[in-house]
C-alpha cells in the first residue's frame, strides 16, 4: 500500500562542537539559522539525525526522486 507523500518543508541545524559530543544533548532546543534542503544539498556529505519514525527514510527518498527527475544524479 503506498501513501500520497506530502512535503513538510522540514528545516535542520547544524550541531555545535559542544552538541557533537555530549550524548545527553536535548535536540529539541533548536538554535542558529534553520537550514532547508537547498542548503544540505551544497554539503559534500550530511547526517541527518532524528527519532525513529519522523520520517527520515520517506523524505530522502522522495528527495532523491525529485532529484533524478530534475536530471540530477541522486541515489536513495
Amino acid at each position: 500500500m503506498s501513501f500520497p507523500y506530502i512535503e513538510l518543508n522540514r528545516t535542520f541545524r547544524k550541531l555545535t562542537t559542544s552538541e557533537q559530543t555530549d550524548a545527553e544533548v536535548d535536540y529539541q532546543q533548536t538554535t542558529g539559522t534553520p537550514l532547508t534542503w537547498d542548503d544540505l544539498l551544497q554539503e559534500h556529505r550530511v547526517v541527518i539525525l532524528s527519532e525513529a519514525g519522523s520520517g527520515k527514510t520517506c523524505e530522502i527518498r522522495q528527495m532523491s526522486q525529485k532529484l533524478r527527475l530534475e536530471g540530477k544524479s541522486a541515489f536513495f
